[in-house]
């Protein structure tokens, strides 16, 4: 209370000095000359003569600076010094140090005993830090965290966030549509509502229509294998080259086409029907074909043969088909001379050996 009133000009230690005086009326609740009525005015009243005493005894000597500091030190007395803790709660203290997150290594001092325990389970459950609440996509490297309130509820369902992201990911795969045969893609696109804005397989789908490398867009002659016919489109996707069109064109008049090739069955000599650019046929190869097998070398009908011997004397012919030479002739000449002929063949009657005309 001392320090409420006004000091009327004393020096600030004479007033401090005064008050276990003060305090010691109070404690009794009487003070000199008063009654013992515990009047709170009464008490003051004490402790302003006991200052004015004090006051007229330091005109004539000062204190010293260590009574000063050994009255300091006294209980209640200037500056409040921190309150020691008793032993047991500096055991406490120390003992509630060791609990300490393993995620954030935050220390917990406030309890100890079970009671911290449940604390450092409850805040390693909920901690920013802790991999479970801390959930990445494994497509990009967004992550998202679960938070919780003070009361441990969750604020924040990282999870549930993290479903509904990986659904919309553009690095999601299900959400990336490649072309087979080049190297487009197509993803998909989503608004910040989670729809979809742009559908990707679709797109795909659009695109192998036209894709310039695609298969189904550059056929191919499957007789001679050396043309293609590219289908092409412009960029709104209008036809502007039909390459099947062609392809069907070319299959009509190709050299190597069954329909247009016609083999020797005794030689196996091919002739082709051959065309012009207007696709007019300039070689019919069936004719070709037809001919050539009258006058072909190795035709049965063209070759005659010794019945003797394996003696053949083909007939032979000129480049417009005209016989130039018969092989009747050299084979008839050849029957008579054989010497497999039975004509020339004379055999002993009374033994086996044989005699045989010899031509020169």
């Amino acid at each position: 209370h001392l320090a409420r009133l006004p000091v009327l000009g004393l020096p600030v230690p004479m007033v401090v000095l005064a008050a276990p005086a003060a305090r010691f009326a109070s404690s009794r609740g009487t003070a000199a000359g008063l009654p013992n009525s515990g009047c709170y005015a009464g008490t003051h009243q004490a402790a302003w003569s006991q200052n004015a005493a004090a006051t007229a005894s330091c005109t004539k000597s000062s204190l010293k600076a260590a009574s000063v500091k050994e009255e300091l030190r006294r209980p209640g007395i200037g500056a409040a010094t921190p309150p020691v803790p008793p032993p047991a709660a500096r055991s406490l203290v120390f003992s509630a140090q060791q609990f300490k997150c393993r995620h954030c290594h935050q220390k917990i001092s406030e309890v100890s005993g079970a009671q911290g325990q449940a604390m450092l389970d409850l805040h390693e459950q909920t901690c920013l830090r802790n991999p479970s609440n801390l959930l990445k996509c494994e497509h990009c490297s967004q992550t998202f965290v679960t938070a919780y309130g003070r009361d441990g509820k969750p604020t924040h369902d990282g999870r549930a966030r993290l479903e509904q992201h990986m659904r919309v990911c553009p690095s999601n795969p299900d959400n990336q549509f490649a072309c087979e045969h080049c190297t487009q893609r197509f993803p998909n696109r989503f608004d910040a509502a989670g729809r979809l804005q742009r559908d990707g397989r679709a797109l795909l789908e659009e695109h192998l229509l036209r894709c310039v490398q695609s298969p189904a867009n550059n056929p191919r002659c499957e007789h001679c294998r050396v043309r293609t016919f590219p289908v092409r489109f412009d960029g709104s996707g209008a036809l502007i080259s039909d390459g099947w069109a062609r392809l069907r064109k070319h299959e009509l008049v190709c050299p190597q086409s069954p329909a247009n090739t016609f083999t020797c069955k005794h030689c196996g000599r091919r002739h082709q029907n051959l065309f012009n650019e207007e696709g007019h046929l300039r070689a019919d190869g069936e004719a070709r074909c037809r001919e050539h097998m009258g006058i072909c070398p190795k035709n049965p009908a063209n070759i005659n043969s010794c019945e003797h011997c394996s003696f053949n004397a083909p007939n032979r012919y000129d480049q417009d088909g005209q016989l130039v030479y018969s092989g009747l002739s050299e084979l008839a000449k050849h029957v008579r001379v054989c010497p497999k002929n039975p004509d020339n063949i004379f055999s002993c009657s009374f033994c086996s050996q044989n005699f045989t005309n010899g031509y020169a």
